[in-house]
């Protein structure tokens, strides 16, 4: 995982290797299909120092944000921390921070959807959490997004069934993930709460 992660959420550094096995996509599994990282505009080429700059420029922007409640309750400085993390990604979009860039835009999100509380941001968040899994299925954050998805269409947007759609796909995906324990964990209190409710 990464630092942009929410701290409760945070469990160590990223590794650059698979989360448990190859993706493997289904249409009726809620994520979209594996797809090619976003590709640099034509003409563009691919500068990875300039990733790397805007990237540490919105982890840092992100830090400050998160200690400072007054300017974390407006939507413009959350809005600014996802535009330096997707210009990091499209600056070089093959590259190693590309996903991180990507998981950062996410995490952005969430962490505005949390203050906002509007339920078109909680939308946007588990859409971009699921763009990560489906560009990057082969990277370690790939079933983090998937279980961070499903944890927000559960306690958030009132969706178990999609929740449960997306943790059985994170489970089939990358069973041995670092997620995985807590994927089983939130898919047996679903499965439970549908059975009491039943």
């Amino acid at each position: 995982q990464d630092d942009d992660v929410p701290a409760a959420a945070a469990a160590g550094d990223s590794a650059r290797t698979a989360g448990g096995g190859v993706a493997v996509a289904s249409a009726s599994d809620g994520v979209p299909a594996p797809k090619a990282p976003a590709k640099a505009k034509k003409g563009a080429r691919s500068d990875p120092a300039k990733a790397a700059k805007l990237y540490a420029e919105a982890r840092k922007e992100l830090d400050a944000l998160r200690g400072d409640a007054k300017r974390a309750a407006l939507r413009e400085p959350w809005l600014r921390v996802m535009a330096l993390y997707e210009g990091a990604r499209d600056a070089a979009p093959e590259g190693e921070l590309a996903p991180n860039a990507a998981y950062g835009m996410a995490v952005a999100q969430e962490e505005l959807a949390a203050r906002s509380w509007r339920k078109d941001d909680f939308l946007a968040a588990v859409t971009r959490y699921n763009e990560v899994a489906a560009a990057y299925p082969d990277d370690s954050l790939a079933d983090d997004c998937m279980l961070r998805a499903a944890r927000l269409r559960a306690s958030r947007l009132d969706d178990t069934d999609g929740a449960h759609q997306l943790l059985e796909a994170q489970l089939r995906r990358y069973p041995k993930g670092d997620m995985a324990g807590e994927a089983r964990a939130l898919l047996a209190d679903l499965t439970a709460a549908r059975i009491t409710a039943a």
